[in-house]
């Protein structure tokens, strides 16, 4: 049995098609904890700035580091079998990232609280939709949601107001988005 040529390249499509779902299908199942992880550490660091304001500069360093060295392990263990275990790129493009954010910090300062309160959150929404482009579209939705909620927050309500929405809010959509990926 021979195959046309339009048959062969429907099936050659069909078969990017498939590739294509699996690599966002396995890329949204090894994202999925990390995302429920950084919600907690999302919601832990607003709600503790809304408690403990005076503490804030110790609050976010400490729950970052946490997160961190659980987001590590996590990827470190949950590889198959005969993958690298840690990605160098990784580490260094999220370096980088930290970098951009001090050297905007650097130069752009005094901030106010809700000021540093939204670049955060926006450099890291920004930065789930430009994953989206390659990874898929729910992080795109998400990165999306995440710069919206923050906007939306820093131009419409009072600083106190600001903490409570960006913890439960920004909590959420990062905990909803890893259990959205989990299932797909």
């Amino acid at each position: 049995m021979s195959l046309s040529h339009q048959e062969a390249a429907s099936a050659l499509q069909d078969i990017a098609k498939t590739e294509r779902r699996s690599f966002s299908a396995y890329g949204y199942k090894a994202a999925a904890p990390h995302l429920i992880l950084w919600g907690v550490v999302w919601f832990g660091g607003y709600i503790g700035t809304y408690l403990f304001p005076a503490q804030s500069n110790w609050v976010w360093p400490a729950l970052s580091l946490i997160g961190a060295a659980i987001s590590t392990l996590t990827g470190m263990y949950s590889k198959p079998r005969g993958s690298v275990k840690f990605s160098w790129r990784i580490f260094f493009t999220w370096l980088a990232a930290l970098g951009a954010i001090a050297s905007v910090l650097a130069i752009f300062s005094p901030f106010n609280g809700m000021q540093i309160g939204s670049l955060f959150p926006l450099m890291i929404g920004w930065s789930y939709a430009i994953m989206g482009i390659w990874m898929g579209w729910r992080f795109i939705v998400a990165g999306l949601a995440i710069v919206a909620l923050t906007l939306f927050s820093f131009f419409r309500l009072p600083p106190e107001q600001f903490l409570l929405c960006m913890a439960f809010l920004g909590g959420v959509i990062l905990i909803g988005t890893g259990l959205w990926l989990r299932r797909a």
